[in-house]
């Protein structure tokens, strides 16, 4: 009776860490992480205080210029899985004619909706309260944008 139910037990025992092994090895395929993160002119990374409550972006915190009437910015990279894929310069004028990333910027409390940059000369100037808003996207072929990844990230900046 004893050497049954050892048996038994040793069987169950074997199936599971058989069905274990099975699931491990079937294709529990990761997901792609992705992230974008701003640096100032130096290059010099910004603080991210982490994510906001309720929300995929991070708490970059706030950010202030003294005005002086020359265009404010902040540059920014994006990560693939940790690896870095893009790198974008917003005193480069190629960036803007990229396609895979989306760069907008509104100004509050005049305005509540994000307008697309076409070219540094559509950065701010003025004194006022600015926010940047930088979208990822995954991939764009034959003039369309075919996966956009939820890597989306916003900055709020003042220009003083």
């Amino acid at each position: 009776m004893i050497k049954r139910v050892a048996t038994i037990v040793t069987i169950l025992v074997l199936a599971v860490v058989l069905s274990g092994l099975c699931l491990l090895f079937l294709g529990c395929e990761k997901e792609d992480t992705w992230e974008i993160v701003f640096f100032d002119d130096n290059w010099n990374q910004l603080e991210n205080t982490g994510l906001t409550p309720n929300s995929k972006s991070h708490n970059w915190g706030t950010h202030a210029f003294i005005y002086n009437g020359e265009i404010k910015g902040f540059n920014a990279k994006a990560y693939k899985n940790g690896k870095e894929i893009y790198k974008f310069d917003y005193k480069d004028s190629q960036c803007y004619k990229d396609n895979i990333l989306k760069i907008s910027i509104c100004k509050r409390p005049e305005s509540i909706v994000f307008e697309e940059c076409s070219s540094i000369n559509d950065m701010p100037i003025e004194k006022g309260e600015y926010y940047i808003q930088l979208m990822f996207y995954d991939a764009y072929k034959n003039n369309k944008i075919t996966n956009l990844e939820s890597c989306v990230e916003e900055l709020k900046f003042f220009i003083k």
